[in-house]
């Protein structure tokens, strides 16, 4: 029988791997402060206020506050940079899907800096196409916790999501009968793969409903009952996920 690690052999491993943990982040940081103008800007930014800081003499929590605010704006920079790295990589050719998946990631980072959203936290709403990005976009973006898609043509395939982000966050699915109802495949399965990794999907049937049911600018498949009702249960779900 082997004996176990003492203690002295433990930490004598664990050293290095933290060691080679903390290398790694700081060569991603300098990777991104070389590759990413924005990243340059904010850190430049972030160098000015810290002069400023010091040079007008802020008390230690004020200081506490800024470094917190500074370092928040850098990590949502380079989770950003990560996550458009990580698309680049699945779509092997220019595909509008990507660069718009990048487009929402990007506006998530931003709103969440933004002083009007206290929480960090965004939600996103789309409608045909767009309302597939709206529910791929919570698997690109921490910022991104309740998305709600209007009647989605869902084309997993080209997006290839990693359902596993969507812990502890929400979705919420119209759907219209001339689509095929909330039974139908593509749906079914966003809803098994959202629920799988945590979060919660609701699906809303709406019965005599054509495709693109809430746009006013189509009487031909307008439904104004469907319409105003599937949009007071999206301010519903953004009402209780962001406050």
């Amino acid at each position: 029988m082997t004996a176990p690690p003492d203690r002295e052999t433990s930490r004598s491993r664990r050293t290095p791997r933290i060691l080679q943990s903390l290398n790694r982040a700081f060569e991603g940081v300098i990777h991104v402060l070389r590759s990413e103008r924005n990243m340059r800007i904010h850190f430049a930014v972030a160098t000015i206020v810290l002069i400023l800081a010091f040079s007008y003499g802020v008390t230690k929590l004020e200081l506490m506050a800024l470094l917190v605010a500074i370092s928040f704006v850098l990590i949502a920079e380079m989770v950003n940079t990560a996550i458009e790295a990580t698309i680049d990589l699945a779509a092997t050719s220019f595909d509008p899907l990507a660069k718009a998946a990048k487009d929402i990631a990007g506006a998530a980072a931003y709103l969440a800096d933004r002083d009007e959203v206290t929480s960090g936290e965004v939600g996103t709403v789309g409608f045909c196409m767009g309302g597939s990005l709206a529910l791929w976009s919570a698997t690109l973006s921490d910022h991104i916790v309740a998305a709600v898609g209007f009647y989605p043509p869902l084309p997993w395939e080209r997006m290839s999501p990693q359902w596993s982000n969507y812990a502890g966050k929400a979705a919420v699915i119209h759907c219209s009968e001339g689509d095929g109802t909330s039974a139908a495949p593509g749906i079914q399965q966003a809803k098994r793969a959202i629920e799988a990794a945590g979060g919660d999907c609701v699906l809303f049937d709406y019965p005599g409903t054509d495709h693109a049911f809430f746009n006013d600018e189509r009487p031909e498949v307008y439904h104004s009952a469907a319409a105003d009702n599937a949009w007071e249960r999206t301010l519903a779900l953004f009402a209780s996920r962001l406050g």
